[in-house]
């Protein structure tokens, strides 16, 4: 059995591996498509759609904190926009529903209130090159509030310049000591 999942993974990456120079794909189903969404647009101005994206999601996770398991419900509505090529502003706004994995789920338990938590953010590229950024960030939520000045190489945090926290005292970082 060993030996038949050996040539089934050989095949699989082999398989993957070549597909990935394929060049008969059509790049599109429409003729004419890339003239309708071009990211090079003639107009600069300040409403213009391509500097704008809008994402939207919805996730569902368990957790334990402080030895109590918890189910959490969360719809993320995601806006960010482009001042510049090395100046991007975002805003995540989160509905959130946190509830106890032994509560009553058509019951009253139902009606417990969606919480709201909101984080807005800056990003600069000075070097427009996509690898070093500086990223100042606050968050808002019921249950934490924050602000940071962060520098990061690609995407993951460097230095720390400015630190401001404020916990829940139920859900904050001691839960984890």
């Amino acid at each position: 059995m060993t030996k038949f999942y050996t040539i089934y993974l050989w095949v699989a990456t082999i398989s993957i591996a070549l597909g990935q120079f394929r060049t008969d794909i059509p790049t599109s189903t429409r003729p004419g498509i890339l003239e309708d969404f071009s990211t090079e647009s003639d107009d600069e101005s300040f409403f213009d759609d391509l500097r704008f994206e809008h994402q939207q999601s919805f996730s569902s996770s368990f957790i334990f904190s402080q030895g109590m398991p918890m189910s959490i419900n969360s719809y993320t509505n995601t806006i960010t926009y482009h001042f510049r090529e090395d100046l991007i502003v975002d805003a995540n706004v989160y509905l959130f529903n946190v509830m106890g994995a032994y509560s009553d789920l058509w019951g009253a338990d139902i009606q417990n209130p969606l919480n709201m938590a909101f984080d807005a953010g800056v990003r600069y590229y000075p070097a427009n090159n996509g690898i070093f950024n500086v990223d100042v960030r606050t968050h808002h939520s019921p249950f934490f509030n924050g602000q940071y000045v962060d520098l990061k190489i690609l995407g993951f945090t460097v230095k720390r310049l400015y630190t401001s926290e404020n916990y829940h005292p139920l859900f904050g970082p001691d839960i984890l000591d």
